[in-house]
């Protein structure tokens, strides 16, 4: 099916706010730039835990 038939179909929200980005200080001070980690085990759906 083209992309562009995907637009009949209604959207739908299955997770009811964006996933949470933790910043991790000590592994960005060790790789010396920052870095997050997206914390999907505080989603309320899918593979999250709650």
């Amino acid at each position: 099916m083209p992309l562009h038939n995907l637009t009949r179909f209604p959207r739908l929200e299955f997770i009811g706010a964006p996933t949470p980005l933790e910043y991790l200080p000590r592994f960005s001070d060790y790789l010396g730039r920052e870095i997050f980690i997206k914390r999907d085990d505080v989603t309320t759906h899918g593979n999250g835990r709650q």
